[in-house]
């Protein structure tokens, strides 16, 4: 019986840690605006920090980054999946 409950204890514990590890980096996206052909996107993450998307309508880009990191872009994102990249 004891041996049991430890092991369905060990599996659910193992089974919320690999849920957190998976889970969304992104608290929330916030559209800032638009500039010319360019939109802005400011990022909040789960773990309190924060960075910026920028979509390029007229390059057809979307740009990630992280707050005081470097600016990574890429055409084939959408904003949720540059948002997950500044998070990281």
């Amino acid at each position: 019986m004891r041996t049991t409950f430890l092991a369905t204890m060990l599996s659910a514990s193992a089974a919320l840690l690999s849920t957190q590890a998976l889970a969304d980096p992104v608290k929330r996206v916030l559209p800032q605006g638009k500039d010319g052909n360019d939109y802005y996107y400011k990022v909040l993450c789960t773990n309190g920090a924060e960075g910026s998307v920028v979509v390029q309508e007229k390059e057809n880009n979307v740009c990630a980054q992280p707050l005081g990191g470097e600016r990574v872009c890429d055409a084939g994102w959408d904003v949720q999946r540059a948002a997950e990249h500044a998070c990281r």
